[in-house]
């Protein structure tokens, strides 16, 4: 799913590896305006663009509580999380409680099965 994003003034659109919506709302068909969560993968090819571009488009979203990245490359993850004074990163160590969904993540449970 495409996440509508406002770049330099013009609207775009942004395709992230996850999109969680934690507000119901009626119109899916172009690209989601309100997700709660965002998670981008990390790879070497994508890596700049996602850290940068799409981060900082993401984190302008006002209902956007959390952008997780996780690293293809190793075991890392951080979470942006939004706080009543602005955007705390959490550098993932055993497990993070995700936003919107309210659930436990282990990165065990993600990099399972994955050889680096």
């Amino acid at each position: 799913m495409k996440v509508r994003v406002t770049r330099m003034g013009q609207l775009s659109s942004s395709s992230p590896d996850f999109v969680v919506v934690c507000e119901p709302h009626e119109d899916l068909r172009q690209a989601e305006t309100r997700p709660g969560l965002i998670v981008e993968i990390l790879s070497q090819s994508t890596r700049q663009v996602d850290m940068t571009y799409k981060a900082h488009d993401y984190l302008s979203l006002p209902s956007l509580q959390g952008h997780l990245l996780v690293d293809s490359e190793e075991r890392a993850a951080e979470l942006y999380r939004r706080t009543p004074n602005g955007w705390q990163v959490e550098t993932v160590e055993g497990s993070v409680r995700l936003p919107c969904l309210d659930v436990e993540l282990r990165l065990d449970e993600v990099y399972e099965g994955v050889e680096l």
